[in-house]
């Protein structure tokens, strides 16, 4: 249940930010702290079908070292991040490519746990749209909201698991 509770809520955010900034597609990535890489996530929304499923196959088995590309500067720097041309970067050249855009921007943020980088999203804009210091807070913000939300998800599945951890330390006691 937890899982699926983290995995929605990210489907909504990364769906919302399409809408909001016309992306013809936003990704997921967990990040896995101890290798300083990111693992993409079957959690993805597509504004329309992709041409093929071989796209959608290897965007949720990609991974992603810290400082590579779009995703690994965000994991590396901890920022949001943007591209004006998504053409530039090796890895979205593929994306392009498979989705069947021209010159479009990426841009992706972090959500955090704490100081903890937990995911980070990813998205590919069918506009051209230059870089602004208040888009990258707005979506600095998103992540922020979605960390906290998360955070809160994690504290109450916690919460959960030590009640029925003493509930049943209390059955066994009574047993005696």
């Amino acid at each position: 249940a937890k899982s699926d509770d983290f995995q929605s809520s990210l489907r909504r955010c990364i769906e919302s930010v399409c809408m909001a900034f016309q992306c013809l597609f936003g990704h997921a990535y967990f990040a896995n702290g101890r290798e300083r890489k990111l693992v993409a996530q079957d959690i993805h929304y597509f504004a329309t079908e992709p041409k093929s499923r071989r796209f959608v196959e290897l965007i949720s088995r990609s991974s992603v070292q810290s400082g590579s590309g779009l995703c690994g500067r965000i994991l590396a720097t901890g920022e949001p991040n943007w591209i004006p041309n998504i053409l530039t970067d090796e890895r979205l050249q593929h994306l392009a490519a498979d989705l069947g855009v021209d010159q479009k921007c990426g841009f992706g943020f972090p959500v955090k746990i704490g100081d903890e980088i937990f995911a980070i999203l990813e998205f590919v804009s069918e506009q051209s749209i230059d870089q602004d210091s208040e888009i990258l807070e707005v979506v600095r913000a998103v992540g922020q909201q979605v960390g906290f939300v998360l955070e809160r998800k994690l504290a109450a599945e916690e919460n959960r698991r030590a009640k029925i951890a003493a509930d049943e330390a209390n059955h066994a006691k009574s047993r005696f």
